[in-house]
């Protein structure tokens, strides 16, 4: 489980005078065009063509500027970088970014930026995103979409669907629930009902680029923690690593729709984002985003009553090197199956259940780590540059 701190410090701390906001156009006379997109672990990848050089993106309505995080492919088309920015401290160093004028945006079907759009480049990868979505990505996109045209998010077809917004009617069959608007990021209003029976209504942010469900940060004696819960990783943030909890809520209400026991983190005190849902809600769902008409549509899809699951190995498995295709365990939980079979921190993983990990197949590898208790798993791993095997059976810990 990630946080985009980064991403969300850089919305705080670039203003507009750094970067320019053009956003996305339907270039065609069609009102509306359908884009296909993938969907990595929880997250929306799309297919972007920035200066003709072929990225993936991964869309999240929390980001302010397209981002790009691998400097070298800015540098191989020559961009245009205008300011060098600060964006703050990530492991007591400054991590730094470049704001670029002078890039085109395209999608497929005709929508597109004009030739002169604003980028921001990061001098370094801090962000992480291959890892997150176990699958070669090269950065972010968000308000360029959301900001300029309504975006239906078709879970059910995996279709993003761009509507002119001069020319968008309410979708028939879904529900309207009011999105309030704030420095380019949406919220909206929800009912929790705590484990010690106490409801709460808090605005929280919408997030279509973070994996989690629901997530609580700041002031802990507000959001409050379950007694069964456990201490994990939650990602990166502008200080380093993020620690957290992970547990359970009795009830999530967003609109009419009743969501039970579905999985809650809480990040610690010096974590201090207001609080988010993030595609573990709205995976569930069929979504219309229309910021012009601050609005929201919500349809229920076939996902919507699975159950709530959290890995259940204990085991964090990273896609890491430049083409993401080294897979190494980076977290090992305490008490977990894994940890009992001996799987340590830093172990390659070359194989799951005799199949061999790829880019392409890593996402399907480990779907059976959150929803199949009682499973073998099976490890093929490097340690200390040996083949070896490891077994153990996936077990719920929350």
């Amino acid at each position: 489980m990630k946080l985009h701190s980064i991403g969300a410090l850089i919305s705080l701390l670039v203003t507009g005078n750094v970067l320019g906001q053009q956003g996305f156009r339907i270039s065609t006379d069609s009102s509306s065009i359908e884009i296909p997109f993938e969907f990595q672990n929880n997250l929306i990848v799309l297919e972007v063509i920035l200066n003709d050089y072929p990225l993936k993106l991964i869309l999240d309505s929390n980001v302010e500027y397209p981002i790009l995080t691998q400097k070298s492919i800015g540098d191989q088309l020559g961009l245009n970088y205008t300011r060098k920015i600060p964006l703050g401290k990530v492991n007591g160093e400054t991590n730094y970014g470049y704001a670029s004028n002078g890039a085109q945006l395209k999608l497929n079907g005709g929508v597109q930026t004009g030739a002169n759009h604003s980028i921001l480049v990061l001098e370094q990868d801090h962000m992480n995103l291959s890892s997150l979505a176990r699958a070669p990505v090269h950065g972010l996109i968000g308000f360029d979409l959301f900001g300029f045209l309504v975006v239906e998010i078709n879970q059910t077809k995996r279709r993003l669907v761009l509507h002119n917004p001069d020319h968008f009617e309410s979708p028939r069959g879904y529900d309207k629930i009011p999105l309030v608007l704030a420095k380019r990021n949406c919220y909206v209003n929800t009912s929790i009902l705590f484990e010690n029976w106490e409801r709460k209504n808090s605005n929280l942010q919408i997030k279509t680029g973070a994996v989690h469900t629901i997530l609580f940060s700041g002031d802990s004696t507000y959001f409050l923690l379950p007694s069964h819960n456990l201490e994990i990783p939650l990602g990166v943030g502008p200080g380093g690593r993020v620690e957290g909890h992970i547990g359970r809520v009795r009830e999530f209400m967003l609109g009419k729709y009743r969501m039970e026991n579905p999985l809650a983190s809480f990040t610690k005190s010096q974590y201090s984002e207001t609080g988010s849902i993030g595609m573990g809600i709205l995976s569930r769902f069929d979504v219309v985003f229309d910021y012009s008409r601050e609005t929201l549509y919500l349809k229920k899809n076939k996902d919507f009553s699975r159950s709530f699951e959290y890995d259940m190995s204990g085991v964090t498995i990273e896609a890491t090197g430049p083409s993401a295709n080294q897979f190494l365990i980076t977290n090992v939980l305490d008490n977990s199956p894994a940890k009992r079979a001996s799987v340590q921190v830093g172990d390659q993983v070359i194989a799951i259940n005799g199949k061999k990990i790829s880019p392409d197949n890593l996402d399907e590898l480990l779907a059976p780590f959150s929803n199949k208790p009682g499973k073998t798993i099976e490890l093929t791993m490097l340690k200390n540059n040996e083949e070896v095997k490891i077994t153990f059976r996936l077990a719920r810990m929350i």
